[in-house]
């Protein structure tokens, strides 16, 4: 059996090369997931919500379902306040957010869910060791 870095490999490549749309359901739980947690830990949460903005609530259903219900919440209510701004023109990302009201939240947001990156990390290997062939 590969380890779950592997696989998170493979489900990358196979999105990046055919689109996320080939991917089953399951791959992309995971691919949601693992990349939500990536960006978080590059470039916090400002930075994973941005690369999420068009998958918020998807990604919430993945985060949620390898078991990280903390952030799974957090997204919903960025997706809340984020999704009916999202067909506007903003300038910046940070004209965006303000607009959202989100400002203000992310920076506690940020610190719970930058502590939990580990513990994420461990939710989604288990996730994909059980539920990926």
């Amino acid at each position: 059996m590969p380890e779950p870095y592997e696989t998170w490999n493979r489900i990358f490549t196979k999105a990046s090369k055919q689109g996320e749309a080939a991917l089953t359901t399951v791959e992309r739980t995971i691919y949601l997931a693992n990349r939500f947690v990536i960006d978080l830990e590059l470039g916090g949460l400002t930075g994973a919500l941005y690369n999420a903005s068009h998958v918020l609530r998807p990604t919430a259903d993945a985060l949620q379902a390898i078991g990280e219900r903390t952030a799974a919440t957090i997204v919903r209510e960025a997706a809340d306040l984020l999704e009916p701004l999202l067909q506007r023109r903003f300038h910046t990302w940070k004209a965006l957010l303000d607009a959202a009201h989100l400002t203000e939240r992310l920076e506690p947001w940020d610190k719970r869910l930058t502590a939990k990156s580990e513990a994420m990390y461990s939710k989604l290997e288990r996730f994909t060791t059980k539920h990926y062939q």
